[in-house]
């Protein structure tokens, strides 16, 4: 009876620690409010873009890249760990590249920019949103 007790503990354990969901790794909060703040900041991101506002666009895209950077650690209820790292980087590549061109005032390189974030949204919340 010991070693079908132990067996059953060690099978609970085993299945606790393989699932993302109860991983210290993944803050569903955290995650939550990133993605949340990053959907906000879209409107006034595009609309900054449109009129040229590059200091708004900057400040959204700084806010986007930060936020990015506080979860891309983490293990994702859904999806490869390692895709959902390289999304996220991907994804601060971009709004560093909308922060330069927010930098150098290049309108058009903004907006190519913003369109790449949305891309990678879609893949991400396609591929590890559970």
């Amino acid at each position: 009876m010991p070693k079908i007790r132990f067996f059953g503990i060690a099978l609970i354990a085993a299945l606790l620690i393989a699932n993302p969901a109860f991983s210290q790794n993944y803050d569903k909060d955290l995650v939550v409010k990133v993605m949340r703040q990053n959907g906000a900041s879209l409107g006034p991101l595009n609309a900054a873009a449109g009129s040229k506002d590059f200091a708004t666009a900057g400040e959204k895209l700084k806010l986007i890249a930060e936020g990015m950077e506080s979860i891309k650690d983490f293990t994702p209820p859904k999806g490869e760990k390692a895709s959902f790292k390289q999304t996220i980087e991907d994804f601060v590549a971009a709004a560093n590249k909308g922060l330069a061109a927010s930098a150098a005032q290049d309108q058009a390189g903004l907006q190519t920019a913003i369109a790449e974030l949305r891309t990678l949204m879609r893949k991400g919340h396609g591929e590890f949103k559970p």
